[in-house]
Order: C-alpha cells, then sequence, then structure tokens
C-alpha cells in the first residue's frame, strides 16, 4: 500500500492510499485507490474505521483477460478451481495458487 495523502484532525485522521498486492501486480493492474478515516476515542484507541473504495477505480478484468485466456489454453483445470463464472475465488489457498499461474503465464509468455 503507498500512502498518498494524509491528515489529522482533533481525534480523525483520513488517509488515502493506493493498494497493490501480488495478483494486482502480475497482471499489471494500477491498484485500487481508496480512502481510511481513523476515529480515536478519549483514550487515543481506535474507535471506528471506515474504508471507502474510490468510485473511479477500474475494474480490474482487462488486466486479467490476457493471463485467463492463456491459462484456459495451458492450464484450464487450474483455472477451472480459481475462476467460475468470471469470478475470482477468494480464499487464502486460491490466491497463493493465482500467483503461481500468474508467475508461470508470465515465464511462458514474456509478459
Amino acid at each position: 500500500m503507498s500512502v498518498t495523502s494524509y491528515k489529522a484532525h482533533a481525534n480523525t485522521w483520513t488517509v488515502q492510499f493506493v493498494e497493490q498486492n501480488d495478483f494486482s501486480k502480475l497482471i499489471g493492474f494500477p491498484g485500487w485507490k481508496g480512502t481510511e478515516t481513523i476515529i480515536f476515542n478519549g483514550k487515543k484507541k481506535i474507535r471506528e474505521v471506515l474504508y471507502v473504495p474510490d468510485e473511479d477505480n477500474p475494474p480490474y478484468k482487462k488486466w486479467l483477460q490476457p493471463a485467463v485466456d492463456w491459462l484456459q489454453q495451458n492450464k484450464s483445470t487450474e483455472l477451472s478451481e480459481l475462476y467460475k463464472g468470471g469470478k475470482l475465488i477468494q480464499t487464502p489457498e486460491a490466491a497463493s495458487k493465482w500467483v503461481e499461474l500468474l508467475q508461470l503465464w508470465h515465464k511462458e509468455t514474456g509478459k
């Protein structure tokens, strides 16, 4: 995560950021922008956190599609365990497998 700006006023901090992970980096996606507001209580402990994604975040699928196309041709069984009905299976195990398959895609295609 990269912090792009922040401000603190009284008991409220507002942080704007761009989030990336191994998956987004491997497909070349620019990341997800968001804002997090953190409100502290009188004892300086976090009372509330509000995460708001940027409404202008682009869908990641355009970046994922070249890898999906290659995986359908070359690793269809593995892909079917991770991508069903055009949606990512979101588990820790699936995330690890995505990284493995996307690294293979890069290696085999030079992309």
